[in-house]
């Protein structure tokens, strides 16, 4: 109950007391004319992302008790894990920690909830998961392609498509490749999603661009009923 009241930074509690007997339950409700507990004091850590200016995760939160000097955790793993690491400028915001040593890289835990944020950047490469080849016929609208870019921070600088066929274009808010291909050929399409602190990622897949079988027969059907006219006219 001490780590949860410590934990919790509330001054205003309810309990209740149970009592059982196998299938059976008794509740009592209890008065206190008085009730003391000591809070610990407490030191936050942000970390926001530099280039999306947002928190990664929620804040690491650090409990002791009040004059306390608690030596600050490196960090490196929690951060690695997450695919980040500190920028050049780690601290970027000490003003509500008022015992903090940035030289000893202490914090003397104060009543004031204590709080640090960090810059942090993002070094995971994106991932972009592999495109089937397509095939599909000139002239005739495709499927949308959906393409599956992800990365850690959810941010990406650029995404670029590639080597499309005339007539299909990419939407980089839907991640799709739309639209009506307009020439026959095999295309090579290549992806590339970058970062600005990271390697960038590539993909590359092949759409093949048919002929229309059902245009085809109907230009045929077209082409023969033109001759036909053609030939049974008799001028008067």
């Amino acid at each position: 109950m001490q780590d949860y009241i410590n934990y919790s930074r509330k001054d205003s509690f309810a309990f209740s007391i149970v009592a059982s007997t196998t299938d059976h339950y008794n509740l009592q409700q209890i008065k206190l004319d008085e009730f003391r507990f000591t809070a610990s004091a407490v030191l936050d850590e942000y970390f926001i992302d530099d280039d999306t200016e947002e928190a990664i995760d929620k804040p690491l939160r650090t409990a002791g008790d009040v004059n306390e000097k608690i030596t600050l955790k490196d960090h490196a793993e929690y951060l690695a894990e997450k695919g980040y690491e500190f920028g050049p400028e780690k601290v970027r915001d000490e003003a509500h920690a008022n015992g903090y040593d940035g030289i000893a890289e202490t914090v003397i835990l104060e009543n004031d909830a204590q709080q640090l944020v960090y810059t942090v950047v993002d070094i995971q490469n994106p991932t972009i998961a592999e495109v089937t080849d397509v095939t599909t016929n000139v002239s005739e609208a495709i499927t949308p392609i959906t393409l599956d870019i992800t990365d850690n921070s959810g941010h990406f600088d650029t995404i670029a498509v590639t080597g499309l066929p005339t007539g299909l274009s990419f939407n980089e808010t839907t991640k799709q490749i739309t639209g009506t291909p307009t020439a026959e050929g095999t295309f090579n399409v290549t992806v590339t999603a970058t970062q600005e602190a990271s390697e960038p990622a590539t993909s590359t897949f092949n759409i093949t661009v048919q002929p229309n079988a059902a245009l085809k027969d109907l230009k045929a059907a077209v082409a023969d009923a033109a001759t036909v006219n053609k030939d049974s006219y008799t001028p008067n």
